[in-house]
């Protein structure tokens, strides 16, 4: 599988410091009523020399159950655009990290994939993108296999993305990389519309519209918002994702039930550090 863009561009997305701790994920899925194609798109402050990154994602005709619609049916998908804007992590004022975020805008076939990975640790680049590209192969092969009946099924695109999740966490395990002190969140957005929705009018007359639906799922307290239009003007924000920190007291109690143990590091008898979680 190759993605249609990978970078790993230049800007810290929130913390979280898991040791190991499998991915825990909860899906969020709306309608969207209507998508304007080129929609205007937020400017984005440039107070550094780094050039923000933009991608614009043509998507696919519509098919219905695998097969492509009659020409006078046929539908014309939108355009979606995508920007991020990433910087470089400091050490101590000076020394520059390696910038440990992997971001991936993926089409597929009906769908489209867009996904964030903030690594964590010394090793936090490499478990970033190894997430990346292992989920984005799993939810394909999950989606791959499930085509014929993927199309109005809503439970079954929730099971699996759940379970494109849970194998990425299972071989990231047994790989080799060193994450014992590693690790990366995830946060990924899928964008559906691949629905014909038949309306019946009588008379063999009958209608066929496209029901947009997205999809959310994360790891870690990398953060998806929505951002719509109000029926009054202005924007309307709606947070699709919800973080997994340590200051949450349901996260807190979840990692303890589930044998995890949360501490700061240790360093000549004294505690430094943000709190972690240990497998333990």
């Amino acid at each position: 599988m190759q993605p249609n863009s990978i970078s790993s561009p230049k800007f810290k997305v929130s913390r979280f410091n898991p040791h190991r701790e499998h991915l825990k994920t909860q899906i969020a899925h709306t309608s969207l009523l209507t998508l304007k194609p080129r929609a205007s798109l937020p400017k984005i402050q440039k107070n550094t020399s780094q050039i923000s990154q933009r991608s614009e994602i043509p998507l696919l005709k519509m098919q219905s159950m695998g097969s492509p619609l009659s020409q006078s049916y046929l539908l014309e998908m939108e355009k979606v655009y995508c920007v991020w804007h990433s910087e470089t992590g400091i050490v101590g004022g000076e020394q520059k990290k390696h910038n440990q975020d992997a971001i991936i805008v993926q089409n597929l076939n009906n769908y489209q994939l867009f996904m964030v990975c903030d690594g964590h640790g010394s090793s936090g680049h490499l478990v970033s993108n190894y997430v990346l590209n292992t989920l984005i192969q799993q939810i394909e092969q999950g989606m791959q296999r499930n085509q014929y009946m993927l199309q109005y099924n809503t439970q079954l695109h929730k099971t699996v993305i759940k379970g494109a999740f849970a194998k990425t966490s299972s071989l990231l395990d047994q790989s080799s990389l060193p994450i014992s002190r590693s690790g990366c969140t995830c946060n990924m957005v899928m964008l559906l519309q691949q629905n014909i929705v038949p309306a019946d009018l009588g008379d063999f007359q009958q209608e066929f519209q496209k029901e947009s639906v997205v999809y959310c799922a994360n790891v870690g307290d990398s953060r998806a918002m929505m951002v719509s239009k109000g029926v009054r003007g202005g924007l309307i924000t709606n947070q699709l994702s919800m973080d997994h920190r340590l200051d949450v007291v349901e996260e807190r109690n979840r990692i303890k039930q589930k044998g995890g143990t949360i501490a700061q590091l240790q360093h000549n008898g004294q505690s430094v550090g943000p709190y972690r979680v240990w497998v333990g």
